[in-house]
């Protein structure tokens, strides 16, 4: 499941959406950036499909 970042630069807030999976003793996170609006519900569930899919192919996940 994707959650939304907002990180903090030089005064400035930005967006991304981000997931993490875990590999053995570390993790790979996967950020999709947004830029500085907020993303609409749409887009954020979108972003979440994107991050999925690249995690597919890098074999992160399985599919189901």
């Amino acid at each position: 499941m994707a959650y939304l970042e907002e990180v903090e630069r030089n005064g400035e807030k930005y967006y991304y959406a981000a997931r993490n999976f875990r590999l053995g003793a570390g993790f790979r996170k996967i950020r999709t950036y947004f830029g500085k609006v907020k993303p609409s519900e749409e887009e954020f569930k979108r972003a979440g499909k994107e991050i999925d899919a690249i995690a597919l192919s890098e074999g992160l996940i399985e599919q189901e």
